[in-house]
């Protein structure tokens, strides 16, 4: 809905609204931009393996994807196939040591190891054609510790600044994990492009800081 709002009634701006569910049946080629919003859930169960397919050759026949939040993360994985790299392992051990703490210790930790929606500051790669008009840096709501992936062809629009934190809370331990990494990233793909987010920018349109990014890589992603 938030994007839906910032297209229709903030920007006046033509598009067609698909439900999740029933992008299996549309003809892709009718479109050049495909916006995944942030959602609860996977984009992939709807779609499935033959729709993730589809999609995934309509974007190397030239489509752009735009991406944000949760969806990236599915983009990543299941679009342009990029390998994760998770560290099982800390998992196991955090657990076993939470079991060491008190109770005020683990109530601690919790909050230290959230983020709670805190605004950070992003530096922008001024000279990336997603980046016009937007000025070197930009505040962004950051709501989960999650990064997108690096890889060696990415280009990275906006990353996050060495000390992030403008407004909010978020702990060192935070801090060091998210500074430098990207905020939006653009991949080309074919003759096609994907745009991430990793945070779903128009959260609750109350903050405009880079929406400009968004409705760039809307407006200027198919000609990349």
């Amino acid at each position: 809905g938030e994007i839906w709002w910032f297209l229709d009634q903030e920007f006046d701006f033509p598009h067609t609204t698909i439900n999740a569910d029933a992008l299996n049946s549309v003809d892709l080629d009718d479109y050049n931009v495909i916006v995944l919003p942030s959602m609860w859930g996977s984009i992939g169960r709807e779609l499935g393996d033959s729709g993730t397919d589809r999609l995934r050759d309509w974007v190397r026949s030239g489509g752009t994807i735009v991406a944000l939040g949760s969806a990236s993360t599915w983009a990543e994985s299941d679009i342009l196939k990029l390998d994760e790299e998770k560290e099982d392992d800390e998992a196991d051990d955090e657990t076993a040591k939470n079991s060491e703490l008190t109770w005020n210790e683990r109530e601690d930790r919790g909050v230290d190891r959230r983020v709670p929606g805190s605004m950070l500051s992003a530096s922008v790669d001024t000279t990336h054609p997603l980046a016009a008009g937007v000025k070197s840096w930009v505040g962004a709501v950051k709501r989960s510790p999650d990064a997108l992936t690096l890889s060696d062809n990415v280009y990275v629009v906006a990353r996050y600044t060495e000390n992030p934190l403008v407004s909010g809370h978020l702990s060192e331990e935070r801090r060091e994990e998210i500074a430098g990494t990207p905020m939006v990233a653009h991949h080309r793909m074919g003759r096609g492009n994907v745009v991430l987010f990793d945070e779903s920018v128009t959260i609750r349109a109350f903050h405009r800081g880079a929406v400009r990014l968004l409705m760039n890589a809307i407006t200027y992603g198919p000609s990349l």
